[in-house]
């Protein structure tokens, strides 16, 4: 049985069973901005035998840490920086009219009732006692940035979805609007949710090393697993149409299935926020995504490489769009869901780390979705798009 997120429907299949919702007690919070309400996370079970629903994407991700752990003792760690345009008005042909018409970091993008908004958003996030890094405006109109700090992928993935609503209601208060829409303006930079992952062991970082990568072993090995699975979790991570209109060579978005120190241009960029190598950023992931799905298959990709003892290629340390029409040639990243759902229905360890059900659940309606929405005219999609993230 599969529901789709964009609109009200029953996909064919088992109209037979039922599933409860059990709350994560550790989870509950009184929303800052509805103060009589609070939000809970939960897992989904079996009704009768109370065991987790092999469809709940909350389960599917505890069980690959858990086998991540036994396996290795290694815990993943995830920060995510998430992207946002602030706009005033959603127009009939599908355009938004964005809050500001300022550049990247530019300080006048505080000079009007955005600063009270974003100041309000931050404010109530950090009262869901989770920790702002930094927050700043972005490169496209009306676009905002904040980053979140690191923690286990379990409570980042949490941390994630209660930020997300507190950016979309935060905003409906101040009378505008917030989305997370991977294009949202044409020309301009797109939303994404890049994901920043450190592999830690006895509360020690190990994914730095002093050697002439500065990446360990097992780091480079979980890295290379990422890697080569990259066009198959695009799917997973990047999961709707309005994604892949946002990856695009020369936009910082990571085009090219490679990956580099400080490469800004790759979807992989090895960071170094101290001044030494601390994590890497993967930039295939938007907010379209659900994150428990999305860190299940990296986390999937990076055991495989582990286990495999998997050769992490050179880095690119240049613009990879250079390549192009050498015999260096990258592999592109695919360019539309269709392309990314069908590297995904050839990967077997993504198929076993889902679970055959939920593998197939996933293909069947975003496919589904797709057949939907390529039959709509574009501004009505783009209003779809804009209503639902």
């Amino acid at each position: 049985m599969g529901f789709p997120c964009l609109y009200d429907a029953i996909f064919a299949g088992s109209p037979v069973g039922e599933v409860r919702l059990l709350p994560a007690s550790d989870n509950f919070i009184q929303l800052p901005y509805y103060k009589n309400h609070g939000i809970v996370l939960s897992d989904m079970i079996e009704k009768e035998s109370g065991e987790p629903y092999n469809l709940c994407p909350r389960n599917s991700l505890k069980k690959i840490i858990k086998e991540i752990k036994i396996q290795h003792e290694i815990t993943v760690k995830a920060g995510f920086e998430i992207e946002f345009v602030l706009y005033s008005k959603l127009n009939h042909d599908g355009t938004i009219v964005p809050l500001d018409s300022t550049v990247y970091c530019d300080s006048k993008s505080f000079d009007n009732k955005a600063a009270v908004i974003i100041d309000d958003i931050v404010e109530s996030i950090q009262n869901h006692g989770i920790e702002v890094l930094q927050f700043h405006s972005e490169s496209a109109n009306g676009q905002f940035e904040i980053a979140l700090k690191f923690k286990d992928v379990l409570a980042a993935a949490d941390e994630l979805i209660f930020a997300r609503q507190t950016i979309i209601q935060t905003a409906r208060l101040h009378e505008v609007f917030a989305t997370f829409a991977p294009k949202p303006l044409p020309f301009q930079a797109g939303n994404s949710n890049h994901v920043h992952l450190s592999l830690w062991k006895d509360n020690s970082n190990i994914f730095p090393e002093k050697n002439k990568t500065g990446i360990s072993e097992t780091g480079q090995f979980f890295m290379a697993g990422v890697l080569k699975h990259l066009r198959s979790i695009s799917a997973l991570t990047m999961p709707s149409k309005a994604s892949y209109e946002r990856v695009q060579p020369g936009t910082w978005s990571g085009a090219f299935v490679s990956w580099g120190y400080e490469n800004r241009e790759t979807p992989i960029r090895v960071t170094s926020p101290t001044g030494s190598i601390d994590n890497f950023e993967l930039k295939a992931f938007d907010g379209t995504a659900n994150p428990y799905l999305g860190l299940c298959a990296i986390l999937a990709a990076g055991l495989d490489g582990i286990t495999q003892k998997t050769n992490l290629p050179p880095s690119v340390n240049v613009d990879p769009v250079s390549f192009v029409g050498t015999p260096e040639r990258l592999r592109e990243m695919p360019k539309s869901l269709t392309a990314s759902l069908s590297e995904l229905e050839n990967d077997e360890t993504l198929k076993n780390a889902l679970g055959f059900d939920l593998f197939s659940a996933f293909i069947k309606v975003r496919r589904s979705e797709l057949e939907v929405v390529n039959k709509m005219k574009d501004s009505e999609y783009k209003t779809l798009i804009f209503n639902r993230y």
